[in-house]
């Protein structure tokens, strides 16, 4: 969408394998954190019953 220059560094296959394995690794990790976060917000709503949800989200009322 948005066209990003390439970063000047020197080109260097080693290098660029190992930022690749890093990237990967990050946007794995952060996926499961994002998944995980969602779980735990499910979790607190329906199995303790308690208002977390409802402070994050604007729309549900908090329960009586």
């Amino acid at each position: 969408l948005i066209p990003v220059p390439n970063l000047p560094l020197p080109v260097n296959d080693a290098l660029s394998d190992w930022f690749g394995d890093v990237h990967e690794i990050i946007s794995k990790a952060t996926i499961a954190l994002i998944f995980l976060h969602v779980g735990a917000a499910l979790k607190h709503h329906f199995i303790n019953r308690d208002d977390i949800l409802s402070r994050m989200v604007p729309f549900i009322r908090p329960r009586a």
